[in-house]
């Protein structure tokens, strides 16, 4: 930046190096100017992409995330006319950007939310928390997952992610009164459960013995809505979230596991619901490692054709064919 001074003399600084007089501004230059200034002390916040058909709007706070030195950088939009996305940085620079180059502020998430921007990264029974900004929530839907008017009184709340869209980018939400909306990804804040200690995710696709351990998730909200979905809810099913058991088994029909508690209730929860006790089976085992099922898998052996021994009485059980 090239600077006079009264002596006559002139010399070009780094705009980092100059502080601006806005008394000497007009009105409309110095409210701008103020505004690209406080974007640096706000630029720390949650920034998502949007839809291509998503539309910015003046003073929309954005940040370039392009393949040059303005990466990472935020700004404010400032023109919306042209093909590009005009953005003025907090230095009072400015650059015409595609549209698809630039993130927008959303707010902060809630506590243990985050964004999730990939269609494909959202887990039913994530729990998710929709913007609380009902006008930019209401610009980020597109042609193929419009917003209804009706969707206004859950801005801001939480709910179950219960599946996606079979076409477009919608992710659909449970609510607690039983309501259900698709929403776009961007407009969605998701927490997910960790497992505890020594568990992982639940995964029906890979061999589980019967008696493994298993515990329940401790969101009654995401264990009611997924079991009441497709396995069946009663009400006494409240009082084991978050509690260990036995897995005994999965139901002949549907996503339902079969899981024994140490008061000798057996029910059946949906298996998003569960965390399974990470370990590796081995053959070697043992008669007796299987106790009760042991028997049980015996007897009915028996009743067709006899006992083959225990490395027969473990395929019995993973469920493997031979």
């Amino acid at each position: 930046i090239r600077v006079k001074f009264s002596d006559g003399h002139w010399w070009s600084f780094h705009p980092q190096a100059l502080l601006i007089n806005l008394d000497t501004l007009p009105l409309e230059r110095k409210e701008l100017i103020e505004q690209s200034a406080n974007i640096q002390q706000e630029a720390l916040g949650c920034y998502v992409p949007v839809h291509p058909t998503f539309k910015f709007q003046i003073s929309d706070q954005v940040a370039a995330h392009s393949n040059d030195a303005y990466s990472g950088l935020a700004g404010v939009v400032i023109g919306t006319e042209q093909a590009g996305i005009d953005v003025r940085f907090w230095d009072g620079d400015w650059r015409s950007f595609h549209p698809q180059a630039l993130l927008i502020k959303v707010e902060e998430p809630p506590e243990g939310f985050f964004p999730i921007n990939d269609i494909f990264k959202f887990q039913i029974g994530d729990e998710a928390a929709v913007l609380s900004n009902l006008e930019l929530a209401r610009r980020m839907a597109t042609e193929e997952r419009s917003w209804n008017d009706e969707m206004d009184p859950y801005v801001g709340q939480i709910g179950v992610v219960i599946g996606t869209d079979p076409v477009g980018p919608g992710i659909r939400v449970n609510f607690s009164d039983g309501q259900r909306w698709s929403f776009q990804p961007q407009s969605l804040f998701i927490k997910k459960e960790e497992p505890p200690e020594g568990f992982v995710d639940f995964d029906v696709t890979s061999k589980f013995l019967n008696g493994d351990q298993v515990v329940v998730r401790n969101s009654l909200e995401v264990v009611r809505v997924l079991t009441e979905e497709e396995v069946g809810w009663e009400e006494e099913m409240g009082a084991y979230v978050g509690q260990v058991g036995k897995l005994m088994g999965a139901d002949s029909v549907g996503p339902g596991i079969r899981v024994k508690f140490s008061d000798g209730h057996c029910l059946s929860f949906h298996q998003r619901t569960l965390f399974s006790k990470m370990s590796t089976p081995s053959l070697a085992r043992k008669e007796e490692d299987y106790g009760e099922y042991v028997e049980e898998a015996r007897q009915r052996q028996e009743a067709f054709g006899g006992f083959a021994g225990a490395n027969y009485l473990h395929r019995e059980i993973t469920g493997e064919r031979w």
